[in-house]
């Protein structure tokens, strides 16, 4: 069985399906959790926060009375998982650990040959939270998931733009939206180009104080950010 070490801490490595997987003991002295139980109560807690898959119960083998081998049960994550559980942690070292895991995560998805899957005609199988959104300039709208709420991270010009965005919220919880856009050929006058704006953000404004609306807000927003950009 493989390990990787955190700060001196050892975890041991299950490979299901070409994945790594880590104990939950592993993970919660890596955290710097005095009770190896910590990540299980952490798992417990916000176990709705977890997708099929991320979290999983195992036999292991481990050294019984006399140096015999026994077998028990342990409970392992997905890198996805333990990232999630990282979130979840409130220790000093969390941070670094989430920016540890980041790495293998990204160190992962190199390694792992992803298929093309076609689902529609010029509509490929997207990542986890980026869809496909209505904009010539930015069709690729990206999410994170905080604490059970779908937090929107902004619209992007490619795929691995909006993941980058996303992965970048995880580490700083910062939002950037990135823009690109083609000069408009057709002229405008420069006065009726404002008020247009200026309507389209009024009904943004007004549309964000509703819990319903806010997504149409954002959606609003990245358009007359499209049409400004094109207008300059």
């Amino acid at each position: 069985m493989a390990t990787f070490t955190f700060q001196n801490h050892s975890l041991k490595a299950h490979a299901i399906d070409g994945r790594t997987r880590f104990e939950s003991a592993d993970i919660a002295k890596a955290l710097g959790y005095a009770d190896k139980r910590s990540v299980s109560g952490l798992y417990a807690n916000y176990k709705s926060e977890f997708e099929k898959g991320m979290s999983l119960v195992v036999d292991s083998t481990t050294n019984g009375i006399n140096n015999s081998l026994r077998k028990i049960s342990v409970r392992i994550f997905s890198l996805r998982g333990v990232h999630l559980i990282a979130m979840f942690a409130r220790t000093p070292v969390a941070e670094e650990f989430r920016k540890w895991v980041l790495d293998l995560l990204d160190r992962e998805a190199g390694q792992v040959k992803q298929p093309t899957i076609v689902v529609a005609p010029h509509r490929e199988c997207l990542p986890k939270m980026v869809y496909h959104r209505k904009s010539k300039y930015n069709p690729y709208s990206a999410w994170a998931s905080n604490n059970g709420k779908n937090v929107y991270v902004g619209c992007f010009p490619t795929v691995e733009e909006a993941v980058a965005a996303q992965h970048r919220y995880f580490e700083e919880g910062e939002i950037k939206r990135i823009h690109k856009a083609k000069q408009n050929s057709h002229p405008v006058a420069r006065a009726d180009f404002v008020n247009h704006l200026k309507t389209i953000l009024e009904a943004a404004q007004l549309l964000s104080c509703y819990e319903c609306g806010k997504e149409l807000a954002w959606e609003l927003v990245a358009f007359s950010q499209e049409e400004a950009q094109r207008f300059a």
